[in-house]
């Protein structure tokens, strides 16, 4: 169902330019191809193996540029700005990647994978105490909230206008 979700709503952010933050074996970003074909996708990985597997994934998608790099060392290099944010990486590290969020276009959205806490199917409590940290600073909920019968989910804000972390 998270594939479906991901699709679902990167399919709204096609022919723009998007970003993945943990691309692992290309799983998701297949999905996000698949979505939006009319788009620049960047996806980072720190894993040569899981690069080179990732390569063989999403080697039907020319719109795909696989880089070998830490997302927050990739920030201070790099000032595009992005429609579509898939945050999937170091999740002991999620909040060094918060800064993304200032490289959203107003209305693009930093959707967060693995919101699952303490308890539940999947936990995962330091990205879901980091979204939740995120959307006190923000002074709002997430817009995107996809959350399973075991409590794992996704979760995402949509950029708002005067908006800055």
């Amino acid at each position: 169902y998270q594939a479906a979700a991901l699709y679902h709503y990167a399919k709204s952010y096609n022919n723009g330019r998007a970003l993945e933050i943990g691309t692992a074996y290309g799983y998701s970003c297949f999905y996000l191809a698949y979505a939006m074909p009319d788009s620049q996708i960047t996806t980072l990985n720190t894993s040569e193996d899981e690069i080179q597997a990732a390569k063989g994934t999403l080697s039907s998608f020319p719109n795909v540029e696989i880089l070998h790099k830490v997302s927050w060392e990739y920030l201070e290099g790099n000032n595009a700005f992005y429609n579509f944010i898939f945050v999937d990486g170091d999740h002991k590290r999620v909040k060094q990647d918060f800064p993304y969020f200032n490289r959203l276009e107003i209305g693009g959205l930093m959707l967060f994978h693995d919101y699952s806490p303490l308890g539940s199917g999947r936990p995962c409590p330091p990205v879901y105490e980091a979204v939740n940290d995120l959307a006190k600073h923000l002074n709002r909920k997430p817009d995107v909230l996809i959350v399973d019968n075991d409590d794992v989910g996704m979760a995402g804000f949509v950029r708002q206008r005067g908006e800055c972390i």
